[in-house]
């Protein structure tokens, strides 16, 4: 049985150590991806008549009152970070509570479409 979700983060920066404080200053991107494709496969695989059997059924968690369903999710957040040295704090440097996201002026972009048909009606 297969039931896919995957998600991928990655995250960059670059920046210097400060000689006052020793601390590490940077700015950097925090870019995630997560992507659900909402049905389960049955594969079946019978040797002895070399064929092979797939059955694709919806996710039991998909219900008559589901309205929505995320395929795929993408952000990309620039931020600034003040943190101590990674070998003193083991805080990913974009969850440090001295990182501040960088905010846009423009709306958040989406895109909705509708896939298949409606089961329930």
């Amino acid at each position: 049985k297969f039931a896919t979700k995957a998600a991928v983060t990655y995250s960059g920066y670059v920046g210097t150590v400060s000689p006052f404080t020793n601390e590490l200053l940077v700015a950097g991107i925090n870019e995630h991806r997560a992507t659900n494709i909402p049905f389960k496969a049955i594969v079946e695989v019978v040797p002895t008549t070399s064929s092979m059997k797939i059955v694709m059924k919806q996710i039991d968690e998909i219900t008559p009152s589901t309205t929505a369903i995320d395929m795929h999710h993408y952000h990309m957040k620039p931020f600034t970070a003040k943190k101590p040295l990674v070998f003193k704090d083991l805080t990913p440097i974009v969850l440090h509570k001295d990182t501040k996201v960088l905010k846009s002026k423009t709306n958040v972009k989406t895109f909705e479409s509708t896939f298949g048909t409606n089961c329930w009606s």
